[in-house]
C-alpha cells in the first residue's frame, strides 16, 4: 500500500493493516499495526517523503511465512538521517518510535538504504 505522506496519512495504512493481519496473525496485530504506525511516521517525519513542500510517498509492504509477519515501510530517505536508536532521556518529548519498535519486534528490525530510497523492516510473531 502506498500512501501521500502526509501527517494525517497515518489512519489509513493502520486501518489497512489491521484487516490484512485480523485472520492469519491476530497474535501479533496489535503490536504489528504499533509498530508500523512508527515506522510510516518516521517516514513522515524524517525522510525527504515528509517534505512540507513537495511531499511523497510512503509504501507499505507485508509478507509472512508461518507465524510471523514482516511488514517494510519504504520512502524517499533522506541525506541527512538514518534510523537508530536515540539516547535514553527520560523527559525527551520525542524519540522513543525506534525503542518501541525494538522491544515489541524483540530486535528484529533493521533498514537499508537503495536505489530508490530507505526501507525500514521489522518482523513480530515466533
Amino acid at each position: 500500500m502506498t500512501v501521500g505522506a502526509l501527517r494525517v496519512g497515518i489512519r489509513i495504512p493502520r486501518r489497512w493493516l489491521a484487516k490484512l493481519l485480523a485472520d492469519g496473525y491476530a497474535g501479533v496485530l496489535d503490536d504489528a499495526v504499533l509498530m508500523a504506525c512508527e515506522a510510516i511516521t518516521n517516514a513522515i517525519r524524517h525522510s525527504d517523503s515528509g517534505d512540507l513542500e513537495d511531499p511523497g510517498t510512503a509504501t507499505v509492504v507485508v509478507s509472512g511465512a508461518g507465524r510471523t509477519v514482516r511488514v517494510e515501510v519504504l520512502d524517499a530517505s533522506s541525506p541527512d538521517t538514518a534510523p537508530r536508536l536515540a539516547d535514553e532521556d527520560l523527559e525527551a518529548v520525542s524519540g522513543r518510535g525506534l525503542h518501541l519498535l525494538d522491544i515489541l519486534s524483540g530486535g528484529r528490525w533493521g533498514s537499508c538504504d537503495g536505489d530508490h530510497g530507505r526501507t525500514v523492516w521489522f518482523e513480530a510473531g515466533a
